[in-house]
């Protein structure tokens, strides 16, 4: 009997890196774009911030955005109801640019704000960002320059998380850039399965023509739901595109409460899920979590062998995931990943036991 289990596992393990290491050449796979580093693009986009209780950040956000050069855009900053300072904020900067709109949008709920602000937006590319962002500024020239080279119904584009000094900080770096390479890499080979609402492009025209794109039963889930939305309608219009120039930089949360609820209000949306590629490569990276954990039992019982090769082939093919293309994790971090493996495999159950459970705004 442990035999055949061991053979399972075994299995399971193969299944998982064949599948990241599809996504590993997909990454290599995407399409460039030149971009004219000093001509101005005749386009106009409307870039849409739903916000609420953000009063810490938006200040910065809204700061990289009007700094940006190349193109030119309108800011519709929606307000979800917020009781702190944001709104104050937002409304100052709308005193003194143009460029600045602010909406109310009463009804609670990030997918309530973007659809106010979709509806008030004067053009027909639409950019998403979240208020704790920040953006270089060339990001939205070559945003639109992508999406229009490459002929895009919807554009996705990477989210980072900055460098910490922290160990915990790192640990969600890593985490983070291997779901965003895991997401850039199915897209590559065609399967797009999931990108970030604070880094994405698309027309107004065409997501009035959706039907419940944002899924808004929902809590959680507009980018997602969105990207499956327009998935199904124009297969061969979903475009991801990686560049330095392209990156959203977010910040880690502080603490780990936060992040399990962070990660818990992701994962909520799972259920609702009906894109085949999708649901399994959910079902896979499951599969190999508990294949992980299921090793280390039987390594108790003095089978090794299942642990050798999917813990080893795991740690290998993450490895190349998260260090496929240059970026700022060196040496320190990779000998860091056999912990990392291990941390990620404990929060992925905790989840699974439904531990951090969020109802937050986002």
């Amino acid at each position: 009997m442990v035999q055949v289990i061991a053979s399972v596992l075994i299995g399971v393990g193969a299944i998982y890196f064949v599948l990241m290491a599809a996504f590993c050449v997909g990454f290599k796979r995407l399409q460039k774009v030149k971009i004219n580093g000093s001509q101005k693009i005749k386009f106009s986009v409307s870039i849409i911030l739903p916000f609420c209780n953000e009063q810490h950040s938006i200040s910065q956000t809204i700061e990289s955005i009007l700094a940006q050069i190349g193109v030119d855009f309108e800011l519709i900053a929606v307000d979800n109801a917020s009781t702190d300072n944001s709104r104050e904020i937002v409304d100052n900067f709308a005193q003194t640019d143009s460029r600045v709109h602010v909406v109310s949008c009463a009804t609670k709920g990030k997918k309530y704000a973007l659809l106010a602000g979709i509806a008030a937006a004067q053009h027909d590319a639409i950019v998403t960002i979240d208020a704790d962002c920040l953006y270089g500024e060339t990001w939205l020239k070559n945003m639109a320059a992508s999406y229009l080279q490459l002929n895009a119904v919807l554009l996705a584009a990477p989210v980072c998380v900055a460098s910490s000094s922290t160990f915990f900080g790192t640990f969600q770096a890593v985490e983070f850039s291997a779901l965003v390479r895991c997401g850039i890499g199915a897209a590559g080979v065609g399967f797009p399965i999931m990108c970030n609402g604070c880094n994405l492009m698309y027309s107004k025209s065409v997501f009035s023509k959706l039907t419940d794109p944002l899924r808004i039963a929902q809590p959680s889930g507009d980018d997602v739901f969105l990207l499956h939305s327009m998935k199904r309608k124009y297969p061969t219009g979903i475009k991801f595109v990686c560049s330095r120039e392209t990156i959203a930089h977010t910040t880690p949360v502080t603490t780990i409460k936060q992040f399990l609820q962070q990660r818990a209000r992701w994962a909520s949306k799972a259920p609702a899920y009906s894109d085949a590629a999708t649901i399994v490569t959910a079902l896979v990276v499951a599969a190999e979590q508990i294949a992980l954990l299921g090793s280390l039992v039987l390594a108790l019982m003095q089978c090794w062998q299942p642990l050798l090769v999917v813990g080893l082939s795991k740690l290998l093919i993450d490895s190349a995931i998260i260090f496929a293309a240059p970026n700022r994790f060196g040496k320190k971090t990779l000998m860091l990943m056999p912990v990392f493996e291990i941390m990620l495999s404990a929060y992925m159950l905790a989840l699974v036991l439904g531990v951090g459970k969020s109802k937050q705004w986002r």
